[in-house]
């Protein structure tokens, strides 16, 4: 179980440190070998991050990929994006999260919804988020 969290400088107090956003991976077996554990060790090993260029970009990047890894059910093709070029531009990077993190929760309330037209508002939703997605995977 690893535990990630996107931090930024306290607009209030000085020299304080606020957590916006915070991913807590599921627990993978010690022991035995498992494919999850596997490629998300990969994914995060310091020689397949992609951009380098300085310490809050570095990390945007870790905690995106874990984010993706963990929430990959959302959409299939979404761990295209851990092979992609987006990572060298951190606007296109932060995007990519937010968009990700919005369809996320957006399912996440589907499935809590029981109205029928709130179902379709959502769906709609859903699928303007895939949409830039997808567009976001196939280089747009």
């Amino acid at each position: 179980m690893s535990s990630l969290g996107l931090k930024r400088l306290s607009q209030i107090e000085e020299n304080k440190i606020v957590i916006t956003d915070s991913l807590l991976t599921p627990a993978y077996p010690v022991v035995l070998p498992d494919t999850a554990k596997a490629e998300f060790l990969k994914q995060l090993a310091f020689p397949n991050i992609r951009n380098k260029n300085n310490k809050v970009v570095y990390y945007q990047e870790m905690y995106n990929r874990a984010y993706i890894l963990n929430h990959q059910k959302a959409d299939d093709e979404m761990v295209k994006l851990l092979a992609s070029n987006i990572w060298y531009d951190p606007q296109k990077t932060w995007k990519t999260y937010e968009l990700i993190k919005t369809l996320v929760e957006n399912q996440d309330k589907m499935n809590k919804l029981t109205g029928n037209g709130e179902k379709i508002k959502m769906n709609q939703a859903i699928k303007t988020n895939l949409d830039e997605l997808k567009n976001i995977i196939n280089g747009g």
